[in-house]
Order: structure tokens, then C-alpha cells, then sequence
């Protein structure tokens, strides 16, 4: 018995060796392709989690450099915590930026442990708006980024599609229901969701056989680091084809906010029914046999749906208790242990259908160590820290990858340590950034990343070492400047943000106000001083973009105010002043290394040689940054090279033409540009800095020719020769969203001419979905009378796909007729 218990604890002992061998080799691999072989100077070591949580220690003492962790992931960032302490640089999605001396600088030792079981990244559609077509280089380095900042779960669904097309043949569906069903590889993670389908499909066999073999690689550099990974489950969602092999099932409409029609939407089946369990229990079955036994999936139905399923004789909060008890039973019996992910997003975008009640019914039967929820808004408080389910606290900081700055730092800062520090923070086991897409507002993701391995961040000290990391110096007039940024455009700026130039006649938006656009102004004052530093030249061009994108907004919009008056000779100096402004913007952008549309599209042709494929990769890439489907249009809003003067440029110049009463199809021009493949070339500025700091000064001290306007109140837009006909014609404007809590009507100010404008009816369109409508006769012209459209607005409209304002007029005896449309606020 003795010589048995000695051969057990040998090879206890002997394992443990082992993974702590491989985990050390791990993190040092991690650090080694950050800075070289520099690496294998660091004496490494494991230590214990602390209660379940990931912690780390690091010393130097004489020019030696000690680094231990619980885990690769802990070991990789302690070290990115001492270098950054030690001021030798930092890693941004460019790649790293360290400057590491022949003897590692003394640091008293330093012991930290997260406050968080996990630390978490992702959204769901990040998958879309940015990893869509990276390979296995990318994808790479872009595990090492996640384990210096400290990320140990991380979504995963790479390879979904080709596990559920197998599913569905073995089922009876035919390849032409499923490519009838599929979309494109960008839009696939709202198909998961059950939002779209048959949008910029099918999917090749190829592309299949591509995803799986990345997942394997990823997830073999997952388990290395140790990072928990979190799949894609099967969530209802189905071919309508499938109602040819199953005709008695029940199913269910989906109805995204979106506003796709019917047949470009999938339909759904509940967890109860026969079919349901049948599926899921082939998806699971097919799914182990290809990537083996896994813990986490991420099953999502109701995702921005705009109503749920009514069952005969059932309240909707016995619907949610059956559908939560039957999603947990099947995963269980499927996958015993396995746990049920939920995006927590739901409650916050559709807060009127699930109140309180609605959600704790839906936990009410799943065990409480079967789910996790990922609480993407910060509702806890307001679902009671979600009934005693483990969940994991997060913010949404960007939607689909707009470029421009945005955000709240300390809204960052104070929401895990509010979490932490509350008692009624219930079963809270992680922190995360659920941005919808990534390479964009760095300083915002580096400050998310620290928030979940401290209590509490301080901003100013932050802030000071930030700027010495990322620009090798952190001068006084530097830190008051990113004090200036932190109190502008990371203060309480919502991630809503897009410039007017970047939909097709938006009119202008003030998203840069003059106190940034002075500190822009500054910060590229100090170019000659921080020329050499790959990351003050990336903030500097693209900081530069954003002041030049602001100033060609207002140019533009005194170019439309100039065709409105008539004055031609002013519209011509004013829009051209505007398109210089952009491809000025575009030209500095060239010298940006992630902000390009080439860089874009290079990962998705890189995909294949075949030249068809290639072609509808690209296409696909595209379509995602800009129209999207319609009718989600410009909901990306990327200030890129490539893209501002392919696709930005020339559809501002045919919303002018539109004006000036040209015919435009606006849908055919951009499918036309969608198809075409490359990006034309440009030349960058030989020195970037100085041009983006000469360009900007004369942008922010030119004064802006306009013209005297109708002051009527704030304007929506306008009507023209070019707009307008004889007959009835249905016209719209886009609204800024914001506008929406305040906003009582509009009004039609007729301008001149020498035919009124008849009006039958307004209405506000809100996610594709009629919210609010006017119908009734009006005139503007000489007289007016009932020119005024009063509107109903429901209280927590939701637009987060865009609201448009659509008016149905005529010319009274021809289209002869200028004027414009105001806002009517409440006081």
C-alpha cells in the first residue's frame, strides 16, 4: 500500500512538473516574440491561484529580472505590468513597441492577483467587424495580446458554420436550403444570433475546411495559455427549408430591429420541441468529434428580437422558465458539466420585454453552476445581480468599429470597482470589454484591460503612464494634453458617433468639439519631438483625420446651404474645400499602420487564389464597413485610408449632384463599388507628422465661407428641384438618434420658388420599424398652412441601427420649390 500511495504522489508529482514546465515555456514564448531573445534572461515560476483567481509577482534585483504566475496568462502580464512600471514601452495592435536595456531596471517586488475569476473579451459580432478573415499570423499575435493584457476566456465560434452544415445534411436538408440559409463569412455572427440570413452567401466548401483547421490552431494556443475558451452553441435558429423534412414542428419568426425583410431572416424552433433536442444533440455530438469536450456555449435566441415567442395557454414568463429549464437540460445531457453563456445585451437594448420578473423566470429552473451571464451594459442592479447565476460585468466601448474617439474613462474605472466593493454584487466572476470590433481607441482598451487586475485604476497616474509608454516620454504639455482628451472625447461620449460625410446627404455633426480639436492641435505641435515613435505617428495621423473629417462636415454642410440659396459660385468653393479636407484626411491615414482599407481586404483575398473566391471575400469585407445590408447602412463609419476616397469622396460628390437635381441611385452606385475589386492607390506624405500638424493649423484657422440661412430652429435637411416632382414622391433624412428624447415634430419652411410643396404624411423610422407618424395635408409655400407634423415619440426608442425621418410630397404644379425642414424640441 505504501509503495502505492509513493507511485501515486510520483506521478502527481511528476505531472504537475510537467504543466508547469510547459506552462512557464508558454508564457516565455509570449514574451520572447514581444522582445527577442532578451527573453531568456527572466527567471519564471508558477505560484497557486488565489481562490480560483490568477495572480502574479515580479522583482528585479541586481539587473535580474523574477517574474511568477498562476498561469501563462498571469506570467504574460506581470511582465507587461513591470515593463510598462519600468517605462520600456508597450504592445498595441501595430505589434510592440519596447525599448529594453542590456540590464532589466530595479523594481521593488510588486505581488498582484485580479479581483476576477475571469477576465473576458469579445462580443459577439467582434467576429464580424474584425478577426472575419484573419489567419493564423494574426490570429497569433493577437493571442499574445490578450495574454499581456490579461484576458484568460475569450470567444471562440471560429468554425461554427462548417459544424452546422454537417448537422444539416445529415438532417435531410438539401446544399441549396442550407446555401439558401448561410451568409458571408462577416455576417455569420449575426446568423448565430438568429438576426439575418441569406445575406452575401453561401459559403464555399473551402472556406469550411480553412475555419477549421484555424480553430484547431487557436485552440491549441488557448490551451497552452491556459485560456478558457467560449463556443458557439446551436440556439434554435434554422433553414426554412427544413419545414419540407419536419412539417408539423412549430416555428417561430424572428423579426430582428434590423429591419430585414422575412425572407433574409431565419426562423427558430423552441428548446421543448422534439426537433430542438434533436439538433442540438447532433450539433454537440458533431461538434465534440471535431474539437472535443468543451465547457462553455454561448446560446443566444433572443438577441435584438423585437418580440418573444407566444405559446397557447402559457405566460410569457412560463415561456422563459420552460425555454431556460430545457436550454440547460439538453447542454447537460449532452455535455454533462457543460455550462450555458448568455449575452446579457437583451436586457439592456430590450429592457420593455424583459422586465425583472421576465428574467428571473427565465433562471428559474437552470442550475446555478450551469450558466454564465455576460452582463454587456452594466444592468446588474437592475436584475438583482442576476439571481445568484455566475455572471461576468463588462461595457460595450465601440460599436462596429468606428474609428472616431468616444467613450468615458471613468465609467470604465468606476464600474468593476463598483462591482467589487458592493455587497450586493451577488455571484460576480469576471470583467470584461465587449467592444464590437478592435484596432480602434487603444487607450480605451488598455484602460479596460487594467481595470480587471485592480481595485480601482487612478486615472492620473494612468494617464502619465500610458503617454510614456506608448510615445517613450511623457513631457508636461503631453500629459495635459491627454488630460485635455480624457475630459473631451473620454468623457461621457457615446460610441453613437459618425461624421455627416460618412452617409450618403447626413448633413454635418459636430462630433469634435473646439477644446479638443486645440489640444489635437497640440499634440501635433510635438511632432518633431516624438517623430520616432511608430505610435505617435499612428495617434498623430489619425487625430489629424478626425479634426480634417470635423472641418469637411462643416464645409459640406455650407456647400448644401450655398445649392440652397442658389449661390453656385460659393457651393463650388465651399464642396471642394470639403473633398480636399477628406482626401487630405485619407492621404495622412496612408502612413497609419491599421487604419486602411487595403489592409482590410488583404486578409480577406489573402484567404484564397482562386480569383472568384477572392472576389467575394472581398465583397463581403466591404460590404461589412460599409452598407452592410441595407438597410443597416454606414453603421461601421471607419475613418480609413482607401475608404475615404474609394467610397466616402465619391458618394459625397453624388449627394451633391443629388441636390443640384441629378438622378442618383445611390444602392446601385454602391453595389457597383462593392464589386469592384482593389483600392486605388495613393502616395503617402514623405513626413507624415509635419503634414498632418501643417494641414491641420490651416483647417482650424481658416475661416468657413457660408451663406445667411432661414433661422428657424436646429434642421433635419431640405428639399430641391432635384428631390421633389409633380407627383408623389417619398423623400427621408437621416436624424441623429440623440435627438430623439427631446424631439416634438418637424416643420416644412418653404424658401423659394415658384411652386409650394404639398405634404400627405411624415414618419420617424427607428431600426427600420415605423415608431411614430403624421399623416394629414400640408403646404409650405406662399401661403403655408398645416406645415407642422407633431409626432407621438415612445418613451426608450431604441435606434442603434439608425433612424431616418421619411416625408411623402409633391410640387403643387411642378418642382420648381426650395426650402428646408426644422426640428421642433420640446423646452
Amino acid at each position: 500500500m505504501k509503495i502505492l500511495k509513493l507511485v501515486v504522489l510520483l506521478t502527481i508529482s511528476t505531472t504537475l512538473f510537467a504543466n508547469n514546465k510547459q506552462m512557464v515555456s508558454s508564457a516565455r514564448k509570449v514574451i520572447g516574440r514581444q522582445i527577442g531573445a532578451k527573453a531568456t534572461s527572466i527567471k519564471i515560476s508558477i505560484i497557486p491561484k488565489v481562490d480560483k483567481c490568477d495572480a502574479y509577482t515580479y522583482e528585479s534585483k541586481g539587473g535580474k529580472l523574477s517574474i511568477s504566475g498562476s498561469s501563462p496568462v498571469a506570467i504574460s502580464r506581470g511582465f507587461y505590468d513591470y515593463a510598462r512600471s519600468a517605462n520600456l514601452g508597450m504592445v498595441g495592435w501595430r505589434g510592440a513597441e519596447f525599448s529594453v536595456p542590456n540590464r532589466w531596471p530595479d523594481s521593488k517586488k510588486v505581488s498582484v492577483t485580479t479581483p476576477f475569476q475571469f477576465n473576458q473579451m469579445y462580443n459577439v459580432v467582434t467576429a464580424g467587424y474584425t478577426h472575419a478573415y484573419w489567419g493564423w499570423k494574426r490570429w497569433g499575435q493577437e493571442l499574445d495580446w490578450l495574454a499581456l493584457h490579461g484576458y484568460n476566456m475569450i470567444l471562440t465560434p471560429v468554425g461554427t458554420e462548417a459544424i452546422l452544415e454537417r448537422v444539416w445534411l445529415k438532417l435531410g436538408v438539401s446544399q441549396q436550403e442550407i446555401d439558401d440559409f448561410v451568409c458571408g463569412p462577416a455576417h455569420a455572427p449575426w446568423q448565430r444570433m438568429g438576426n439575418i440570413a441569406k445575406t452575401d452567401g453561401p459559403l464555399p466548401k473551402a472556406w469550411h475546411k480553412d475555419q477549421v483547421k484555424l480553430q484547431h490552431k487557436i485552440l491549441k494556443q488557448m490551451k497552452a495559455l491556459d485560456m478558457t475558451p467560449v463556443f458557439q452553441g446551436f440556439a434554435g435558429f434554422v433553414p426554412r427549408g427544413i419545414k419540407r423534412l419536419y412539417p408539423n414542428e412549430t416555428y417561430f419568426d424572428t423579426h430582428w430591429n434590423g429591419g430585414f425583410r422575412n425572407d433574409r431572416a431565419p426562423i427558430y424552433v423552441l428548446p421543448e420541441s422534439k426537433l430542438y433536442k434533436k439538433i442540438f444533440k447532433m450539433y454537440m455530438a458533431e461538434f465534440e468529434k471535431e474539437f472535443g469536450k468543451q465547457k462553455y456555449f454561448l446560446i443566444d435566441t433572443f438577441n435584438e428580437l423585437k418580440k418573444l415567442p407566444s405559446v397557447p395557454g402559457k405566460t410569457t414568463e412560463e415561456v422563459m422558465a420552460a425555454y431556460g429549464e430545457n436550454v440547460a437540460g439538453q447542454l447537460e445531457e449532452a455535455n454533462p458539466g457543460a455550462v450555458w453563456a448568455l449575452q446579457g445585451w437583451i436586457f439592456y437594448y430590450q429592457r420593455h420585454l424583459w422586465s425583472p420578473k421576465v428574467v428571473k423566470s427565465l433562471f428559474s429552473k437552470v442550475p446555478n453552476d450551469r450558466m454564465l451571464i455576460f452582463d454587456m451594459m452594466g444592468v446588474w442592479k437592475s436584475y438583482d445581480a442576476f439571481y445568484g447565476k455566475p455572471w461576468v460585468y463588462g461595457m460595450i466601448t465601440n460599436m462596429g468599429g468606428r474609428s472616431q474617439y468616444a467613450g468615458n474613462f471613468m465609467r470604465y474605472i468606476n464600474g468593476p470597482a463598483e462591482v467589487i466593493a458592493s455587497n450586493k454584487r451577488g455571484n460576480c466572476v469576471g470583467n470584461s470589454n465587449h467592444s464590437e470590433a478592435l484596432e480602434t481607441n487603444e487607450a480605451t482598451f488598455e484602460l479596460i484591460a487594467d481595470t480587471g487586475w485592480s481595485e480601482r485604476v487612478d486615472l492620473d497616474a494612468w494617464l502619465d503612464q500610458f503617454c510614456r509608454n506608448r510615445y517613450g516620454a511623457c513631457p508636461p504639455e503631453m500629459k495635459a494634453i491627454w488630460k485635455e482628451f480624457s475630459q473631451t472625447v473620454f468623457k461621457n461620449k457615446g460610441w453613437n458617433q459618425r461624421f455627416g460625410w460618412q452617409t450618403f446627404g447626413g448633413g454635418s455633426q459636430t462630433l469634435f468639439s473646439e477644446r479638443f480639436m486645440n489640444a489635437a492641435l497640440k499634440f501635433l505641435s510635438l511632432h518633431k519631438q516624438f517623430s520616432k515613435s511608430k505610435f505617435y505617428v499612428d495617434d498623430a495621423v489619425e487625430i489629424a483625420s478626425f479634426v480634417l473629417g470635423q472641418k469637411a462636415d462643416y464645409w459640406g454642410d455650407s456647400a448644401r446651404k450655398a445649392l440652397r440659396a442658389g449661390d453656385t459660385n460659393l457651393f463650388e468653393k465651399t464642396s471642394k474645400r470639403a473633398v480636399q479636407l477628406l482626401l487630405q484626411a485619407d492621404r495622412l491615414l496612408e502612413s497609419h499602420a491599421l487604419n486602411k482599407l487595403q489592409r482590410w481586404t488583404g486578409f480577406a483575398t489573402a484567404k484564397t487564389t482562386n480569383p472568384e473566391l477572392r472576389n467575394f471575400y472581398e465583397q463581403n469585407a466591404k460590404r461589412i464597413v460599409t452598407t452592410w445590408g441595407p438597410p443597416v447602412n454606414d453603421y461601421a463609419r471607419r475613418v480609413w485610408s482607401g475608404l475615404i476616397r474609394d467610397f466616402y469622396v465619391p458618394r459625397l460628390k453624388a449627394s451633391f449632384e443629388r441636390i443640384q437635381g441629378k438622378s442618383i441611385n445611390t444602392n446601385a452606385w454602391e453595389e457597383a463599388w462593392l464589386a469592384k475589386p482593389g483600392v486605388s492607390k495613393i502616395m503617402p506624405y514623405s513626413n507624415p507628422t509635419a503634414a498632418a500638424f501643417k494641414l491641420v493649423t490651416k483647417a482650424m484657422n481658416e475661416e468657413i465661407l457660408t451663406v445667411a440661412e432661414v433661422k428657424t430652429g436646429p434642421q433635419l435637411g431640405g428639399w430641391s428641384p432635384g428631390t421633389i416632382s409633380g407627383s408623389w414622391k417619398t423623400i427621408e433624412w437621416k436624424l441623429d438618434p440623440k435627438l430623439l428624447k427631446n424631439l416634438k415634430g418637424f416643420k416644412f419652411v418653404f424658401q423659394k420658388g415658384s411652386h409650394a410643396l404639398a405634404i400627405q404624411k411624415l414618419e420617424l423610422i427607428c431600426d427600420g420599424s415605423v415608431v411614430a407618424s403624421e399623416k394629414h395635408n400640408g403646404v409650405a409655400g406662399k401661403p403655408s398652412k398645416r406645415e407642422l407634423y407633431l409626432l407621438k415619440v415612445p418613451k426608450n426608442v431604441n435606434a442603434n441601427n439608425g433612424c431616418v425621418v421619411r416625408a411623402v410630397v409633391k410640387g403643387l404644379g411642378g418642382n420648381n420649390s426650395h426650402g428646408i425642414v426644422t426640428l421642433i424640441l420640446k423646452k
